[in-house]
């Protein structure tokens, strides 16, 4: 009985013939026991594999910290993110979070119990981070999810707008300030055909940045396959 609640499950109780026969029946009860219990066991930790080779793939960060402040799981994107050790459970989170503000959010989130959802920047990269009590297990777990693409496509649309409204208020000015000339006294024909030019000219300018716009929403747009087509390179 000591060696199996040592955690010696291999253990089992031998029958003994001149026993009475309830002793021998609670014996084929107590090694049935055990050998469920080595089953449960097993598939116990065949799930905890399971779940840890599952989290250990995905691309977030994931930690799981205990109510005292300390590190007890974290997957490798967690320790790629943090750590140059994969050495990181059981120490404090404060001595691998090397952040001011993520630090009293954990802080907040583990003494307080309070919740968070924000953006940070950290190692150059955007995360958005959240940080979630369980009350059940007296644990906090954080997540951290690399938005940086994103933002940068962000960012990629804020400049192309500013870009755009640049470029179309160039000719929209010469438009503008040409159109009122020609409403005023004094232009010869030639000097009205010169004007007419112009604006010309910078309409067509204006119908191809459009063109261009909704050929680059089409783009992006687009669920189709690309189609293939030979093309005379030389010709092109």
């Amino acid at each position: 009985f000591k060696r199996i609640s040592n955690g010696d499950l291999e253990t089992r109780i031998l029958f003994q013939p001149k026993e009475p026969a309830d002793l021998n029946g609670l014996i084929n009860h107590f090694n049935n026991m055990t050998e469920c219990l080595k089953q449960q066991v097993q598939d116990l930790a065949e799930q905890s594999e399971e779940l840890s080779a599952t989290i250990a793939t995905i691309p977030t960060g994931i930690a799981l910290v205990e109510e005292e402040g300390k590190i007890i799981l974290s997957n490798s994107y967690f320790q790629e993110i943090f750590s140059s050790s994969r050495n990181i459970e059981n120490k404090y989170f404060w001595e691998v979070l090397r952040d001011s503000k993520l630090n009293e959010l954990v802080s907040e989130l583990v003494e307080k119990k309070k919740d968070f959802n924000t953006e940070l920047e950290l190692s150059g990269k955007i995360y958005q981070t959240k940080g979630n009590y369980i009350e059940q297990k007296n644990k906090a777990i954080l997540v951290f999810y690399d938005i940086s693409p994103s933002k940068k496509l962000e960012q990629v649309k804020k400049d192309l707008i500013t870009n755009i409204s640049h470029e179309l208020r160039t000719p929209l000015t010469s438009i503008k300030g040409y159109v009122e000339t020609l409403e005023g006294a004094g232009v010869n024909a030639q000097e009205r055909e010169k004007y007419l030019q112009i604006i010309k000219k910078n309409t067509e300018r204006l119908i191809n940045m459009v063109n261009n716009l909704l050929f680059l929403s089409k783009l992006e747009n687009e669920e189709d396959k690309m189609q293939l087509e030979k093309v005379d390179l030389e010709e092109l």
